[in-house]
């Protein structure tokens, strides 16, 4: 089977699956992804090599639904059948590389939706760093509510656990700016950390999965969400007893791989 990571999928793809009515968004959008890198360098694509990798277990669909995804992305016109089982991606859609440099911040992708004569018409542009200049930076008082609630989430785990997490790592941003593009508020965010501190703070071995790309990953949150919605929130002197032992086995630990 192909070494193929499949990271998150970016939230411009999660919002074009969603312009294009391609439900659940984000399923759609990590196959799009997962297009983007199998994309070889004529700019098409082997269908057989698309499935025979989700057939080995590269991705988190089965066979049938990626058959049945892939329909539904030609239908759409984000695919193209190109004949002798190949298909080529729509421009809309940006080239891994472009991926990347947007997420480094190297590039922006700017979406434009226009309406006319009833019709709808998508395009899009990649902004490099010459014409990002030109805009006026904002101040921190200009920052959009999604970033504030990214910075209070990650404030609010590093509070709770005692550790250092940054609000301007991709991997975080984009695990939090999903949860909230689904609907989910800072409270529902709090809930979870504050069961997870709860249950997993006192043991060291389940202590490190108090991270981001562990609690807000889309196919655990609302799980862990619902299993703690409903109770009551520990009163303040046991959630400081709670982090006091987690920094504690930390310490231990360390001083532990010191030792060896």
């Amino acid at each position: 089977m192909e070494e193929i990571e499949i990271e998150e999928a970016p939230l411009y793809l999660i919002d074009l699956c969603n312009l294009f009515d391609l439900r659940p968004a984000h399923q759609y959008a990590t196959l799009l992804l997962l297009l983007a890198k199998l994309k070889d360098g004529s700019g098409h694509l082997e269908k057989e090599r698309v499935l025979n990798f989700t057939k080995m277990g590269g991705l988190s669909l089965s066979f049938q639904q990626t058959y049945d995804s892939l329909a539904q992305l030609e239908k759409k016109g984000i695919l193209k059948a190109e004949g002798d089982g190949l298909f080529s991606i729509n421009k809309l859609i940006p080239t891994y590389e472009s991926m990347k440099l947007i997420d480094q911040g190297t590039l922006s992708f700017n979406l434009n939706i226009s309406y006319k004569l009833k019709k709808r018409s998508v395009n899009f542009e990649l902004i490099g760093p010459k014409e990002n200049g030109k805009r006026r930076e904002k101040t921190p008082k200009e920052k959009p509510l999604e970033e504030q609630t990214i910075q209070k989430v990650v404030d609010y785990l590093n509070l709770q656990t005692g550790k250092n997490f940054k609000s301007r790592t991709t991997a975080t941003r984009s695990s939090i700016l999903g949860r909230l593009r689904e609907g989910y508020s800072f409270s529902d965010f709090k809930c979870v950390i504050d069961g997870k501190v709860l249950e997993w703070a006192h043991d060291p071995s389940m202590a490190k999965y108090l991270r981001p790309a562990t609690l807000f990953t889309p196919s655990k949150f609302e799980a862990y969400l619902n299993e703690f919605e409903s109770l009551d929130p520990a009163d303040v002197s046991q959630k400081e007893q709670i982090k006091e032992t987690f920094r504690e086995a930390l310490r231990q630990k360390l001083e532990q791989e010191k030792r060896n």
